[in-house]
């Protein structure tokens, strides 16, 4: 068992892109200096194109949220599945981090870049281009099809971060599964 705290037990990715930017992985999509491993995801995007991509993360904060690209069109649809992953959060007792606690942590307080969603607390929307880091793969894969970030807690034990993020997501799949159009 390591003495480390939780934060100290992982292992970033970071890359130096060309221009100097030190980047994580998950900010190289779309860009021509782009690092092998994110170069295989990419081509497996654009070959596939896929209707639905979730890309499942833990964070800081104390309890579980979403980081959903703003969808350009209607968004009922990822509202629906936002809202049956926090289902089934809520259902199993797990916190949720609301806005303002996110804001807190993260001290980023610009709602063009991540903004709450009003009528489902734990829901940021968020527009990765406007961060100036270039695409996430979220933001990316949501060009083609539904894209979802989860973010489980940290700081929570490991046992209700994979219960949490698990079950949250399959609920989440359940939902885009019924609409016949994701095919």
């Amino acid at each position: 068992m390591s003495a480390l705290s939780p934060m100290r037990q992982r292992c970033y990715h970071m890359v130096m892109s060309a221009n100097g930017e030190l980047l994580h992985l998950n900010r190289f999509f779309g860009r021509d200096d782009v690092p092998p491993e994110v170069m295989a995801v990419d081509r497996l995007i654009q070959q596939v194109k896929p209707g639905l991509t979730c890309d499942l993360h833990e964070g800081a904060e104390q309890g579980f949220w979403l980081p959903v690209p703003k969808p350009e069109g209607d968004s009922e649809r990822v509202l629906a599945m936002t809202r049956a992953f926090f289902d089934a959060i809520h259902a199993r007792g797990y916190p949720i981090t609301t806005y303002e606690e996110w804001v807190a942590i993260h001290q980023i307080k610009d709602k063009d870049r991540v903004g709450p969603e009003p009528r489902l607390p734990g829901l940021l929307w968020t527009h990765a281009l406007r961060a100036g880091e270039g695409h996430n793969l979220s933001s990316y894969a949501s060009l083609h099809g539904v894209a979802i970030d989860t973010e489980a807690p940290i700081m929570q034990p490991l046992a209700m971060r994979v219960d949490g993020i698990t079950n949250g997501i399959l609920a989440a799949i359940r939902v885009w599964e019924q609409t016949d159009d994701h095919i």
